[in-house]
């Protein structure tokens, strides 16, 4: 098997044995009989593919939660193919967050098209400061689990 079908191939059968695993979590812990758990099993996982993708807001929804989680997740791989080992990204995602939601606020008087970029770019430059802040002093010898 060629090394990019492999690359497709193992997520998919990954994500086949959480849903197994998450099932029968679900069947041990529903408090049904045997039969009738399966019938659980199979509202649960309905209603989380409806509630994720069943409609537009759904989908939007979905992206809204997965967007930090994929961008603290770049962060930190971008750290370590540099070198550093940014053990916590949550802290740059935080601050960022924080720093947008403040620029969004507290400045007033722009039209959209101009304010919405600069919230968004302020956020990014307080969390690249917060991620610099701690990939710095582990570059100066800092301990890991105090440097951000």
């Amino acid at each position: 098997m060629s090394i990019r079908i492999r690359s497709l191939v193992q997520p998919v059968a990954r994500s086949r044995w959480r849903f197994a695993v998450a099932a029968i979590l679900i069947v041990c812990t529903c408090g049904e009989p045997f039969p009738r758990s399966l019938s659980v099993v199979g509202v649960a996982y309905s209603a989380l593919f409806r509630g994720a993708f069943g409609d537009a807001n759904g989908v939007l929804r979905s992206l809204a939660k997965a967007t930090p989680l994929l961008f603290s997740g770049l962060a930190v791989t971008v750290a370590l193919r540099s070198g550093l080992f940014q053990h916590w990204g949550g802290g740059a995602a935080i601050g960022g967050g924080l720093a947008a939601g403040w620029a969004g606020y507290a400045i007033r008087g722009l039209p959209i098209f101009v304010h919405l970029p600069m919230a968004l770019v302020a956020g990014a430059a307080a969390g690249a400061a917060l991620g610099v802040h701690s990939g710095g002093a582990e570059r100066r010898g800092a301990a890991l689990m105090k440097s951000s």
